[in-house]
């Protein structure tokens, strides 16, 4: 029988782990190296990296 960790396997990007951002606290999925969701990623970059 399908499990829904097994549905949520297939919705995310190869190398990608469902974890919390580190910013923001949002469940996502991410790869390896990074920390932080696209929402909090594109916030530090026009802030020069500081959020």
């Amino acid at each position: 029988m399908a499990k829904v960790v097994h549905a949520a396997r297939i919705t995310a990007p190869d190398g990608a782990i469902w974890r919390t951002c580190s910013d923001c606290g949002q469940l996502t999925a991410l790869p390896q190296n990074v920390e932080r969701c696209t929402n909090c990623g594109d916030q530090a970059a026009k802030s020069g990296g500081r959020r």
